[in-house]
């Protein structure tokens, strides 16, 4: 790929030989080198899959590369140039100062293996890291100093990453906490390529100028006048103007002028004005800065592509890498971060989902708070990763407490411990986003039993009656969900069964369907969510009757817990018709009427060639306001809602958000209990449905959220018509032996309501 320059039998690293033991802390550098370094050589492989088989097992995570003593062999030449401000005596132009530079440049273009006698242990230090180390100076902001970055296991994390990608033939996408010295490394990696290599082409590209190019390509001019002031290669450019080099100088021979050098170019771009600027031609090395605050992120890289190949072969290489902004800035950072694969990005596994790490999945690279966070650093530069979290966490508790839901959601974002807080920062959420996370986190610490789900199967008998089958299938938990997601069938998820002999509509089930069945690559899945209805609700007064014959007249607010979330399904069959079939089979057991989306209508159609259109609602019964008649009646499509516009967002949403708001009464099971108070999104018992409303937005899939909305609406459609309902019934308290009785017989009592539909609407 991008390294090919190397003659094909070169495949011969340098390594150095060390015994970590003889480190004496009382001894100077110089001195400490001498007893340390044993000797170097070279490590020769026969081809770049024995070399990439071979640093992949010297691939780890920050806080298990057990750095020691040894590695002042990697940045020997850093430290001296701090002590004495040149790197050696020799004399310029002598075979010893020729040999000096040029072994130093192989290091600096094919990277240094460094192998621990003492401990046995090896590391690798790639190329333009070695480099960056010794080099390539920095402004220390610790030390308040320019000087060369000390090594850090977090940063060789990343090279590493990088590497191995590059021998993969991948790109990279990296999200990041801030402050890890990015631009810095990546800025050494152009230079690495623009002073080594011949006819590379480089561009650095952000969204704006600021932050972005301005800051990077004044690393990049520092770097340039350190080599040029301080190595044994020196580098002319011609253009050497802003944002614009070429290595190549102008001499004379035979009378001619005649164009010298690696011929290799480097530009920058800031592309807000037209994000495909400049993608034309031959690239080698592509670093997109600040790809968090851009756009048009996606654009830029799908029009990129074809220049970094040559038919399936990469011949260059797409760097994004950024720290999260506004999730309106950063939606093609989070697609590839999530699905790296799909996009020819280089993946890693890990647990860093979330703050619970318990699940492990495959990602881009993601570089969290906790790795080389100081002070969780010691003198070798090792993350104690497990210290770090602590603390990080105890700064969450006390951030929680004194600052406003956006300040603080914005702060982790920037300090993330996990990539859900990365892209967890949202500016003016229109859903209550406190109340949203407190919710999520009640259910994945199983703080009320209430919470706790089966996962079913559905099927019917030979004289077709529904047979309820429990099954180990999982839900759908990814959201936003892979392209290439396995397991699309999902699994039914059940909080209530239904009651028996409940009248017909008591079950409200909101339905989004798919187009089409088997897909490759579709994010969009069919989802049903059922409610139970609030029609139960009532203010009563209860006579209690005993053993005596005397009765106590009581004046209570009793309530069963009103309009529950009880089912749910998302997912979709390669048959479509299995997928129809899916929530035909939820409608039949709870005997509930379907508020469908009917943009595409084809789960209706199925509904009338299958005779069992009773359970659509008709669009003439999903009036919100008068306005809204005339619309329905323009169509032919005589079931649904269609969603249009910004209908949905505008008149619908309000309804989940007001859903989510509102408290209830719960039902008190002793007539001596007070009646306790439930938040309303206490409701909302599906754990999925409360991520998507988290993120929210235009270009997201949201099939959870026009299904549930779709029922929600309908119930406040008819409470709105309803209202409450006042009833004196004289009650046996003997036959009333717990919540499930009182339930049934609360339902066989109701009364039914007004057959005037519309006249509480406004």
């Amino acid at each position: 790929m991008i390294n090919d320059i190397w003659p094909k039998n070169d495949l011969h690293i340098p390594i150095i030989y060390a015994d970590s033991s003889k480190y004496d802390p009382d001894l100077s550098i110089k001195e400490n080198y001498e007893s340390i370094f044993l000797k170097s050589d070279r490590l020769k492989f026969k081809s770049k899959e024995e070399l990439n088989s071979y640093i992949n097992d010297l691939f780890f995570f920050p806080g298990q590369f057990r750095l020691n003593e040894a590695t002042i062999c990697i940045n020997y030449n850093a430290r001296i140039y701090n002590e004495y401000g040149r790197y050696n005596d020799l004399i310029e132009s002598t075979f010893d100062y020729i040999e000096f530079w040029e072994l130093e440049k192989e290091k600096c273009i094919k990277g240094v293996f460094l192998k621990d006698e003492n401990t046995k242990r090896i590391w690798y230090f790639p190329g333009e890291y070695y480099m960056w180390l010794n080099f390539l100076p920095i402004f220390n902001k610790e030390k308040r100093t320019i000087t060369f970055p000390d090594i850090r296991d977090v940063q060789l994390f990343y090279s590493l990453f990088r590497y191995i990608a590059e021998l993969n033939n991948k790109h990279v996408v990296l999200v990041k906490k801030r402050q890890i010295a990015s631009s810095y490394y990546h800025a050494a990696k152009l230079i690495q390529q623009l002073w080594f290599f011949s006819g590379v082409k480089l561009k650095l590209l952000s969204y704006n100028e600021h932050p972005g190019i301005l800051g990077t390509w004044q690393y990049l001019e520092e770097y340039r006048d350190a080599l040029n002031t301080n190595t044994g290669w020196i580098r002319h450019f011609n253009p050497d103007r802003k944002y614009n080099w070429i290595q190549k100088y102008e001499v004379i021979e035979n009378g001619r002028k005649v164009q010298k050098g690696l011929k290799s170019e480097i530009m920058a771009k800031a592309l807000s004005d037209n994000p495909t600027s400049g993608v034309s031609g031959a690239n080698t090395i592509v670093f997109y800065e600040e790809a968090g605050l851009s756009p048009t992120l996606n654009d830029t890289y799908e029009f990129m592509r074809p220049s970094l190949k040559e038919g399936e072969i990469l011949t260059g290489q797409f760097i994004a890498a950024g720290s999260v902004g506004d999730l309106e800035q950063c939606k093609a950072l989070k697609k590839y971060i999530y699905n790296p694969e799909l996009y020819d990005f280089a993946k890693m596994r890990h647990n860093m989902l979330d703050n619970n790490f318990t699940e492990y999945k495959e990602t881009g690279c993601f570089i969290p708070q906790q790795w080389g966070m100081k002070p969780y650093i010691d003198e070798w530069g090792n993350s104690d990763v497990e210290n770090a979290i602590d603390r990080l966490f105890e700064n969450r508790k006390n951030w929680s407490n004194k600052l406003s839901a956006d300040e603080y959601a914005k702060r982790v974002s920037q300090e993330p411990i996990s990539l859900e807080e990365a892209f967890d920062y949202k500016r003016d959420s229109i859903f209550p986003v406190v109340k949203i996370k407190k919710r999520i986190k009640e259910i994945n610490d199983n703080i009320y039993s209430s919470d706790k789900y089966k996962t079913v199967e559905i099927e019917y008998d030979t004289k077709g009656n529904i047979v309820i089958k429990n099954t180990n299938k999982p839900p759908i938990k990814e959201f936003p969900l892979s392209p290439t997601y396995a397991y699309k069938e999902g699994a039914i998820q059940v909080w209530e069964e239904p009651i028996k002999d409940l009248p017909f509509g008591t079950y409200i089930a909101g339905i989004d369907t798919v187009a089409i069945g088997k897909t490759e690559y579709s994010e969009s899945l069919a989802s049903i969510y059922v409610f139970r209805d609030e029609i139960h609700k009532h203010v009563t007064e209860i006579i209690y009757e005993d053993s005596t014959n005397s009765s106590v007249s009581r004046n209570n607010r009793l309530e069963i817990i009103p309009s529950s979330l009880v089912c749910c399904w998302t997912g979709r069959f390669d048959n479509i018709e299995d997928t129809h079939r899916q929530m035909l089979k939820i409608l039949e057991w709870y005997n509930a009427i379907a508020v469908v989306e009917a943009n595409q209508d084809n789960f209706i159609q199925y509904m009338i060639k299958n005779r069992k259109t009773k359970y659509l609602l008709r669009s003439n019964e999903f009036i919100l306001f008068k306005e809204q008649d005339n619309r329905f009646k323009k169509t032919s499509n005589t079931y649904g809602w269609r969603n249009t516009g910004n209908f949905f967002r505008e008149h619908m949403l309000p309804y989940l958000i007001q859903y989510m708001n509102e408290d209830s009464t719960s039902l008190a099971t002793n007539e001596d209990d007070i009646n306790a108070v439930i938040s309303g999104i206490r409701r909302i018992k599906d754990e999925m449905l409360l991520k998507e409303t988290l993120y929210f937005e235009e270009g997201y899939n949201t099939d959870r959220i026009i299904a549930a909305t779709s029922a929600i609406v309908y119930m406040y459609i008819l409470q709105a018509n309803r209202g409450l309902i006042k009833q004196n019934e004289v009650v046996n308290k003997t036959n009333i032996k717990n919540v499930e009785d009182f339930k049934l017989w609360t339902y066989k009592k109701r009364v039914s309501y007004n057959k005037s539909f519309f006249n509480k609407l406004k």
